[in-house]
């Protein structure tokens, strides 16, 4: 029997059946003593009746002249006990159930030893006369010339039936006892194994993490006070869980915030965690990542030898740049650090943290491009003034015309130094936000005549033909006018500048919402397209930088500042509008600027 109830229940039903046995057995004893006791006062009650008829007068004389066996039976006959009388030295002298003079002497009878020695003396003993067990009492009788013992014996078997029956009466009320107690015994028992599987159900609901109830406290008793106990000891944990929870759900949210990708491995270099910026990096699910190796979701040999670095004790924390096979156009700055304390028996685990530095990489290259753009611009004009001054300096007036066409060149690389720190300011102060911006509702068809008319002359120069397809009944934008105006002034710059042959032509139309990238309010759309060189799709992402020129092994002096898109772009953010830029090498350039619709909104400045 495997349940608690059941070995509790078997556990009282022995002890009350151990209880029951030993109660009856010393009861047993007890009695059997107790009635021994009262049979030997019987004998010797009896045996000094026997000794004052005996001692009355001669022996021969108190038996009216019949024998002492005689004289034996009839004293049986009226007691019912057996009477022997033995003398001093042992021989037989009368007995009521055998003849005398058949019966061997008696001297060393227990009881008469006894009974010589101190008076009286009493024996429970097997008789080899009757073939019994008897209880024997023998009494001396003094008197002159004639000492003798007077014995009696009574069976032991009615003892021992008194006490059968005794026992049996006590057995059966035991085992009717018994069968009383079973049902409370069981009902205790279940009731206390109830108890113990409610404790052992609430332990183990807190070993699985499931939320416990709280303990019923049944009694006082130890078992009621280890319930107390557990229940404390549960809403404790309880209270401890929620703030582990909370700080482990608080922990996670930061690391899967972080734009960094974190991932965490054990001493195998298998992954135990990683944020959701390392799963987009290594392009694959963050269920999926747990448990494989490092190796087989970076594919990085560099990455892997970093995390052996730091694992071999590297004196800073172990950190490079590199480029990973599943992104391989962006840059990461690699740390590893190995968590473990000195002297720790745990293993050591190691946190890789990938911190994404394309931006700032693209920018210090933008930074350095800048600084050699800046000083080629500079550098040129600066060698041409320097040359030319040099020159006059040496050979003076002698040649006033000759004088005349260097300080020409003079003023015209003075006005290119003086254009390019005027664009690099402009552009500085847009960046800025320092350039004022008065949206009003602005006419496009008014701004792009007006800048065509300015463009016309420069044209025809070139052999270009300009064009105008504007819409009709184009609502107005919502822009600054001398803003638009730069915009489409930069733009038409452009394209002449790099068209030789072919058309320009300005364009404005209303797109709906359908028609945009990110559908908003409704936006007009006004482009420059030209049928120019165009431009390297390796370049177009970077033609709206600072000072950026496409390589074109053209004549220098068909090349600009490379700040003219710059401008273009920082004042379409200005507007709120989007700037895109579309172009096939030798088939020439797209440039879209959309600009929001004017909705009767106030005029403001920022």
């Amino acid at each position: 029997m495997n349940r608690l109830w059941g070995k509790v229940l078997l556990s009282y039903v022995a002890v009350l059946v151990v209880a029951l046995g030993a109660s009856s057995l010393f009861l047993d004893r007890y009695l059997r003593g107790r009635m021994l006791a009262s049979l030997e006062q019987d004998l010797a009650r009896s045996g000094r009746m026997v000794a004052a008829m005996l001692t009355g007068g001669t022996l021969q004389e108190r038996a009216e002249d019949a024998t002492l066996d005689d004289f034996c039976k009839r004293i049986r006959a009226e007691t019912g006990y057996r009477v022997t009388i033995v003398a001093e030295s042992g021989r037989v002298l009368g007995d009521s159930d055998e003849p005398s003079s058949s019966l061997e002497n008696h001297l060393y009878r227990p009881e008469i030893q006894e009974a010589l020695e101190n008076g009286w003396g009493s024996r429970v003993r097997y008789s080899h006369t009757v073939r019994e067990p008897l209880l024997y009492g023998a009494l001396r009788v003094p008197g002159e010339g004639w000492p003798i013992v007077v014995r009696l014996a009574l069976p032991v078997r009615r003892v021992e039936g008194e006490l059968s029956a005794i026992r049996t009466t006590v057995v059966v009320w035991g085992l009717a006892g018994l069968g009383l107690a079973i049902p409370f015994v069981y009902l205790f028992s279940r009731f206390q194994s109830r108890r113990i599987v409610r404790l052992r159900d609430f332990v183990r609901d807190i070993r699985h993490g499931r939320p416990a109830r709280r303990l019923y406290v049944g009694s006082g008793d130890e078992l009621g006070e280890l319930e107390a106990e557990l229940d404390a000891v549960a809403r404790e944990i309880a209270r401890s869980g929620e703030d582990l929870s909370v700080e482990r759900t608080r922990r996670g949210l930061i690391l899967q915030a972080l734009r960094d990708g974190i991932v965490l491995l054990d001493d195998q270099d298998r992954v135990l965690f990683l944020n959701a910026s390392a799963a987009g990096i290594f392009q694959i699910d963050r269920d999926a990542s747990r448990g494989r190796r490092l190796l087989e979701i970076a594919r990085s040999e560099e990455l892997y030898g970093l995390v052996e670095k730091a694992r071999a004790g590297a004196p800073e924390e172990a950190s490079c740049e590199l480029t990973l096979v599943c992104a391989p156009r962006r840059v990461f700055l690699a740390s590893a650090v190995v968590l473990s304390e000195p002297g720790s028996s745990l293993s050591a685990g190691c946190l890789l943290v990938l911190r994404d530095i394309s931006e700032q990489k693209r920018v210090e290259k933008i930074r350095a491009d800048f600084v050699a753009h800046v000083s080629h611009e500079l550098k040129t004009p600066l060698t041409l003034i320097k040359g030319f001054v040099e020159t006059l300096v040496e050979e003076g007036t002698k040649e006033p015309e000759q004088a005349a066409r260097y300080l020409a060149v003079i003023g015209e690389n003075t006005d290119r130094l003086v254009r390019l720190v005027d664009a690099l300011l402009r552009l500085s102060s847009i960046e800025m936000g320092r350039i004022p911006v008065q949206r009003q509702p602005v006419d496009v068809r008014a701004i792009v005549d007006k800048a065509l008319r300015a463009f016309l002359p420069r044209a025809r120069e070139k052999g270009v033909e300009l064009l105008a397809s504007v819409a009709e009944a184009l609502p107005p934008v919502a822009a600054d006018p001398d803003r638009l105006t730069e915009i489409l002034v930069n733009l038409l710059d452009n394209a002449v500048k790099y068209t030789d042959r072919g058309a320009v032509r300005v364009w404005a139309d209303l797109r709906s919402q359908t028609d945009l990238p990110r559908p908003s309010r409704p936006m007009v759309a006004l482009g420059v397209s030209d049928t120019g060189i165009g431009i390297p799709a390796r370049d177009l992402s970077r033609v709206t930088e600072r000072f950026y020129r496409v390589e074109r092994g053209r004549q220098d002096e068909l090349r600009g500042s490379g700040l003219g898109l710059a401008i273009v772009k920082h004042l379409v953010r200005l507007l709120e509008g989007e700037l895109a830029i579309s172009s096939e090498e030798h088939q020439g350039t797209t440039v879209t600027v959309l600009l929001p619709v004017w909705q009767g909104e106030a005029s403001k400045e920022t």
